[in-house]
């Protein structure tokens, strides 16, 4: 287990979290996918609330069970 490794331990999970921060970039990952914008949820997220709405709306599920069979 690494928390009895101790200083290794420690070396360790600072090297994973390095790795990990290196990658975890969203513009990173849209470069390697050759996606020239990145989309801003603060902007496109109204505009998807409105959609489901909408859907929702249009496919009127009805009433729903809250028991199971």
């Amino acid at each position: 287990m690494l928390a009895e490794a101790g200083p290794q331990a420690e070396t360790l999970k600072a090297e994973i979290a390095a790795r990990l921060e290196s990658v975890r970039s969203p513009f990173r990952t849209a470069e390697a996918f050759l996606v020239e914008d990145i989309i801003d949820p603060a902007r496109t997220r109204p505009v998807l609330t409105e959609w489901v709405h909408d859907a929702y709306a249009v496919l009127d599920p009805g009433p729903r069970s809250t028991t199971r069979p």
